[in-house]
């Protein structure tokens, strides 16, 4: 995986005001995905799957969870801090978030040419 901060934390002054006004929203969701695969009382899979630049709006993460991408992709994803990040996954990656009792806020939206999926696992 590539990764490449294109905006700093804490600078909104490029952000589009739609953009803006989406994050600004009172009640993000909690949902880290298009679609909840499985639940139980410990994990919930989470599948995103994105056409090329569609977009998942911003939700709100608050669990530490890990991530696996089967198709590879492109995509960039836009921080409640202000920071956005562009992101080139290999098939079959894979990672690990630790929010350390934080709170994320973030898009994702697919800019490659092709399908993107990927398979979040919330440690609940």
């Amino acid at each position: 995986m590539r990764h490449a901060e294109l905006n700093p934390e804490g600078d909104f002054t490029n952000w589009d005001e739609d953009l803006l006004n989406e994050l600004r929203q009172t009640e993000l969701p909690l949902k880290l995905g298009n679609r909840l695969l499985f639940e139980n009382d410990r994990v919930r899979l989470w599948e995103i799957r994105l056409a090329p630049q569609d977009k998942l709006p911003f939700r709100a993460f608050k669990n530490d969870y890990s991530w696996s991408c089967p198709t590879g992709g492109m995509v960039v994803e836009r921080n409640g801090n202000g920071s956005i990040w562009f992101s080139q996954f290999e098939k079959e990656d894979k990672g690990f978030v630790d929010l350390k009792e934080s709170t994320q806020i973030k898009d994702i939206q697919n800019i490659g040419f092709e399908n993107l999926r990927m398979h979040i696992l919330e440690y609940l």
